[in-house]
Formats: C-alpha cells, structure tokens, sequence
C-alpha cells in the first residue's frame, strides 16, 4: 500500500510522469494490489488512456471487494465522457455487487 499512497500523492500533486514511474517499479517487484490498480487506473484517465482503464477494469472483474469500486469508477469516467445511460448502468452494477459481497475484504 506505500506505493499507493506515494503514486496518489504524485497525481494529486499534477506530477503524473513520477507517478507513473513509482507504478512501473512497483509492478517491475510484483507488486498488484486493488489500491495500486485503482492509482494505476486514475493515471490512465489522466492520460486519456482508454485502453489501460479498461486493463485495470478487466483485472478487477470477479474479485470480491474490488470489483465494485472498479465499476464505480468506470461509471464516473463514462458519466465524464457524457454517456449518462451507460453510467448508470455501471453504477447499477456497482452497487449490486456490493451488496451481494457484503461487508468483505476491501481493495486487496
């Protein structure tokens, strides 16, 4: 999760190139988490990167605890894009796997 926090800190303060390198030796360890995704995620939205989102959202699909949160933000990112419709189909979803996963494990 310290890589995470530390690519996090990077987007939040605009400096996506050193947020992007923190991720790459982060995966170049092995290291794969929800969290690190959802950073990973949120530097290809920045870079307008259709096709890494939708890796990081691939990646997400079946796992219990992570799934949901994916979801939401392809709702967000659909919902910024103008697809209204289609938004509210992801949040849909969203919401219904998380209440059939419960209150499980979160982000892995």
């Amino acid at each position: 999760m310290n890589y995470s926090n530390l690519i996090s800190s990077f987007v939040t303060l605009n400096r996506i190139d050193e947020a992007k390198a923190v991720a790459q030796d982060a995966q170049s360890k092995k290291l794969d988490s929800g969290y690190l995704r959802i950073t990973l995620y949120q530097i290809a939205f920045l870079r307008n990167d259709k096709a890494a989102m939708a890796t990081h959202v691939a990646w997400a699909m079946g796992k219990p605890g992570i799934e949901d949160v994916f979801l939401a933000m392809e709702a967000d990112t659909t919902a910024y894009g103008g697809q209204l419709r289609k938004a509210q189909d992801f949040t849909r979803q969203a919401a219904a796997n998380l209440a059939h996963e419960g209150a499980g494990a979160r982000c892995g």
